[in-house]
């Protein structure tokens, strides 16, 4: 059972890197290792003594089970599985906040980052708050993309930047479109649903060729 809540507590790091990066800034790369070396040290220790008590293939499965997570939290994108799954789970929040913003119950331009969110609904931005931005620097042309940009960050970089949710006026942008995510361009890449966007720093390939 121990081992087993240590993979659990890998996997949760790795998924709230983003609330350890904003409490502990670069630091949180050593929980990850030190959550990483605990679950490999004790799976590696129950695989050893399972193959003492004559249980081989029960110590070849733990490795294998374990080689297998591993890998899946070494390779998946946290950006597309955070982005994806948060979203999901607060899907109601997200819409409830737009609508407050369109209705004029929140003015996300008071601030450079946003007005506050209701207690209910603070939760959902690793800064509590909803901001207006605009389209990267850079960008010529206008497109019905353009305005008004809700930014919910997902995680903030020092001394600037972020990645997070954007509410996009239009149903799909442009290609080469990006956002101002706090003096950081960001690639609106992932639909999530209700005009919400998962943007982040990800340029897909020939995104930003003519």
């Amino acid at each position: 059972m121990t081992t087993v809540t240590s993979w659990l507590a890998l996997v949760a790091a790795w998924f709230f890197q983003n609330l350890l990066w904003n409490a502990i800034w670069v630091l949180f790369l050593g929980v990850l290792a030190i959550a990483a070396l605990v679950a490999a040290g004790l799976t590696f220790a129950w695989a050893v003594r399972s193959a003492i008590r004559g249980r081989h293939l029960q110590g070849l499965l733990i490795l294998g089970v374990a080689g297998l997570i591993a890998a899946v939290i070494a390779i998946a994108p946290w950006g597309d599985v955070y982005g994806r799954v948060w979203f999901a789970l607060h899907r109601d929040d997200f819409v409830r906040v737009e609508a407050l913003v369109r209705h004029g119950d929140l003015d996300p331009t008071l601030d450079y980052y946003g007005s506050e969110l209701p207690g209910g609904l603070a939760g959902i931005s690793i800064t509590g708050q909803v901001s207006a931005t605009s389209t990267w620097a850079g960008d010529e042309e206008s497109t019905p993309c353009d305005e008004p940009i809700e930014f919910i960050p997902a995680a903030l970089g020092i001394p600037d930047g972020g990645v997070g949710f954007v509410h996009l006026p239009c149903d799909v942008p442009p290609r080469g479109f990006m956002v101002n995510g706090y003096d950081d361009g960001m690639v609106p890449r992932i639909p999530l649903g209700d005009g919400w966007w998962w943007a982040d720093g990800v340029v897909p390939d020939g995104y930003l060729d003519e």
